[in-house]
């Protein structure tokens, strides 16, 4: 599923894909609603990577995946807390 979340006014990311815990009625999905994003990275991953998994971790995502396509890599990020996430694994890509 392809969307804008609304962790604010200021804050609505759009997502490669994401996948909810229910379907929004209309207009964007809201961060409760999220539960997982993921982010295909090509020449953005140190952003996607930095800045915007802080971001998805501030507000409460369960589970943040980055595809990093140049390195053939996934990055799994778990456990959200307030300055970022607590568990990060990498493995490839088959």
């Amino acid at each position: 599923m392809e969307g804008t979340v609304e962790f604010s006014p200021h804050s609505m990311p759009e997502p490669d894909i994401l996948v909810t815990r229910d379907t929004p009625a209309d207009g964007p999905i809201l961060a409760e609603m999220l539960a997982l994003a993921v982010e295909i990275a090509d020449p953005t991953s140190g952003f996607d990577l930095g800045r915007k998994a802080k971001m998805y971790a501030k507000n409460g995502l369960a589970e943040y995946w980055v595809i990093d396509l140049a390195k053939r890599l996934v990055h799994r990020h778990t456990s959200p807390s307030a300055t970022g996430f607590a568990k990060a694994e990498t493995g490839g890509l088959i």
